[in-house]
């Protein structure tokens, strides 16, 4: 089994070559299809996260700069630095439990990045206070309900040989 440390070159080169075609859309995955469409979403997933984490963080930089606040826009450039490094690392982590590793815990562990797909990106929307500058965030919606969807699929019916039925399998 793939080690969490090795794994990142291989994130690394999915991230310079992101897929996205509209059979990617489609619900109906064959079983085979879940995990590779799992990845495909998860590559977006990272590239929209970073994408909307510098988008709104240049328009709070805008309003701090209007404002002549030096000391705001500084600390806002560093918490969008921070967010975007967890947002990818979130976003290898599950790749990484999903695609290299059966989910981490077998059928159990689908159901736990499902819901962790499913309430990340509305989190993060309530955790800026309802700051318009965040809701450009919603768009993470659309690939993490995908990812959600297809763990949930994965949860039902998961992939043949996996070792493991549950936590303590």
């Amino acid at each position: 089994m793939p080690t969490y440390g090795s794994s990142v070159t291989e994130y690394s080169a999915l991230l310079k070559s992101p897929k996205f075609d509209k059979s990617m859309l489609s619900m109906t995955y064959k079983e085979g299809d879940l995990v590779g469409n799992f990845e495909a979403w998860n590559i977006v997933y990272a590239w929209i996260a970073v994408i909307v984490f510098l988008f709104s963080a240049v328009l709070v930089i805008l309003v701090g700069i209007a404002h002549l606040l030096i000391g705001f826009v500084i600390n806002v450039i560093i918490v969008a630095i921070i967010e975007i490094i967890i947002m990818v690392a979130f976003a290898h982590l599950g790749w990484f439990c999903i695609v290299k590793n059966d989910s981490g815990c077998g059928k159990v562990g689908y159901a736990i990045w499902g819901l962790w797909y499913f309430w990340v990106p509305f989190a993060t929307l309530f955790s800026a206070g309802f700051n318009a500058a965040y809701l450009p965030n919603l768009i993470l919606c659309v690939p993490a309900a995908y990812m959600a969807l297809i763990c949930f699929k994965l949860f039902m019916n998961p992939p043949a040989g996996q070792a493991r039925d549950n936590i303590l399998g």
